[in-house]
Order: structure tokens, then C-alpha cells, then sequence
């Protein structure tokens, strides 16, 4: 069983909450003297540290370079997009520039391929 406490024993939560609060703000204070203090004594492995750091976090933010498209792929893109525009004005031409334009994509990467081998 418990035993029943009395209220007036308890501390007031405002002041358990100032003294929380004050505490924290004199940590903050010594943790920013103690960093200061540092710096002032080690100058340089600070602003070696600091520029190491930029160039990482500047490194892993910088746009990575495209990969250059494949000519093939530009072909076959390009046919397409020539495709859809003319379908859209003669439906049955689409059909029959299909096999032309997979044709000749065959084509380029034959030729494609034979002069990677040279």
C-alpha cells in the first residue's frame, strides 16, 4: 500500500521547473566558456577541422554529372517523340513507322556495336 503524501510537502512546479530552467542555462553557459576556451588554445586544428568539414558537407551536396546519353537511346527517343507527334495526326501511320523506327534502331546499334569492336 501507499501511503498517502501531503500536498504541502510536494514543491511548487513553478519553481522546480526555474530551477530546471536555471540549471540548464548555466550548463550552456559552461559548455560555450569551455568551447571558446578551446578554440582560443587551438586554433588550428579548429579551422582544419571546420574547412574539412565544408568540403565533406560541400562534396555531398554538389549535383553529381550527368552520364552523357547513349546515341542510340537519342535515336530512339527522337524517333518516338517524331512518332506520337505524327500519330496524333494520322493514326495509321504509327503502326507501319513502328517497325521502320525499330528497324532502323536495330540498325544504329549494330553499327554501334561493330565500331566499339574496332
Amino acid at each position: 500500500m501507499t501511503t498517502p503524501t501531503d500536498p504541502n510537502d510536494l514543491p511548487e512546479p513553478k519553481e522546480s521547473i526555474q530551477n530546471a530552467v536555471a540549471a540548464a542555462q548555466e550548463k550552456t553557459r559552461q559548455a560555450i566558456q569551455s568551447g571558446q576556451n578551446y578554440v582560443r588554445e587551438n586554433p588550428v586544428p579548429v579551422v582544419v577541422g571546420a574547412l574539412l568539414a565544408g568540403l565533406t558537407i560541400g562534396a555531398l551536396l554538389a549535383p553529381r554529372s550527368r552520364k552523357p546519353a547513349d546515341p542510340v537511346q537519342s535515336v530512339r527517343v527522337w524517333l518516338q517523340d517524331s512518332l506520337d507527334d505524327l500519330s496524333g495526326r494520322l493514326p495509321k501511320v504509327k503502326e507501319k513507322a513502328c517497325g521502320f523506327s525499330h528497324d532502323v534502331c536495330d540498325q544504329v546499334s549494330e553499327i554501334g556495336r561493330k565500331l566499339k569492336f574496332w
